[in-house]
């Protein structure tokens, strides 16, 4: 399986935005009730061209994409059925900043849809035991075929750093992420979808968390 990033690669020798670099974080917001808002920020949206023509021409495609909901962080998230989708351009002049956000009832439903929309075979999977919960993605490969738009709305949702937040409680144990100091924020560590050998096993990446409790009176 080729990574998602080699995929990327490829596409953009081609793609019309090949020249157009930006820092893209997104966080997964989780509501203690379940509910998650998948939350995208590009930020130093700009074309790295030496040649001024080429670089108005690319920035341009990007904004003017952006102004009609367009982008590829915008129909990734419409793909995955998420709800109340909103965009806002933070910045319309290069270097660019677009935020877009949308909604999802859960994490394991939310990354079904990602893996059935890109064709990638794994798991999502959401458990309880008491006050813990567990979430579980299990990835086996990641089609090599992927289209030049496929590449780049999975580029956008997943980005270049990939968070989870809870509004509440707190991160006891993870795999393939790291911990900030107040277990409130996980990053993810590496790429999602790694190179891998033919019989490599899947890759698996996990977070726990618990809901605190509340100190009684």
């Amino acid at each position: 399986m080729r990574s998602l990033r080699r995929l990327a690669a490829a596409a953009l020798l081609i793609a019309a935005s090949a020249c157009i670099q930006e820092e893209n974080t997104v966080t997964l917001f989780l509501d203690p009730n379940g509910p998650v808002t998948w939350s995208i920020l590009e930020r130093n949206v700009r074309s790295d061209s030496k040649n001024r023509d080429e670089r108005q021409t690319e920035e341009s495609q990007f904004i003017v994409a952006a102004r009609v909901h367009q982008h590829p962080a915008m129909t990734g998230l419409q793909r995955l059925g998420a709800t109340d989708i909103k965009d806002s351009i933070l910045q319309d002049k290069p270097p660019y900043s677009v935020m877009t956000e949308g909604h999802f009832r859960n994490l394991e439903e939310m990354g079904r849809r990602l893996f059935t929309a890109y064709r990638i075979q794994g798991t999502s999977v959401v458990t309880r035991d008491r006050e813990k919960f567990v979430w579980t993605l299990t990835i086996e490969s990641v089609p090599e075929d992927m289209s030049d738009q496929d590449t780049a709305e999975l580029m956008a949702l997943i980005g270049t750093k990939f968070h989870v937040a809870l509004r509440e409680g707190e991160f006891a144990d993870a795999d393939g992420f790291s911990i900030n100091d107040d277990r409130r924020i996980a990053e993810l560590s590496g790429d999602l979808f790694d190179d891998r050998k033919p019989g490599d096993p899947p890759k698996v990446v996990k977070l726990v968390w618990r809901m605190l409790q509340s100190p009684r009176d």
